[in-house]
């Protein structure tokens, strides 16, 4: 989530640049920009979301599967055993997971 947390930042500051130079304020200017520049999220029936851009690139896991990393490894494992992976972004995550696996500590 640091990459869609690094976007925010960078979008509303561009934003804000962009409202001070047709006059208005600092302060109206990042005002509006937080209330114009939403946070992106990954759709619940979705794993993860991946985007590439000139400042910010990276994948966000969705917020229900990435709480625990055990669960999302065994829906992982069981949407490849029935009908496979097709997006980018939720190959990648099943990269990432089993790639971290073994550092899991268990609670």
């Amino acid at each position: 989530m640091l990459c869609v947390a690094r976007w925010l930042v960078l979008t509303r500051e561009k934003y804000a640049k962009d409202l001070v130079s047709r006059g208005y304020t600092e302060d109206n200017a990042r005002y509006w920009a937080e209330r114009k520049v939403l946070p992106r999220k990954v759709s619940g029936n979705s794993y993860a979301h991946s985007w590439s851009e000139p400042s910010v690139s990276g994948t966000a896991v969705n917020k229900k599967f990435g709480a625990d990393l055990r669960y999302i490894y065994q829906k992982l494992q069981n949407d490849v055993a029935n009908q496979g992976i097709r997006s980018a972004a939720t190959r990648y995550a099943a990269w990432w997971i089993t790639s971290w696996r073994t550092s899991w500590t268990t609670y």
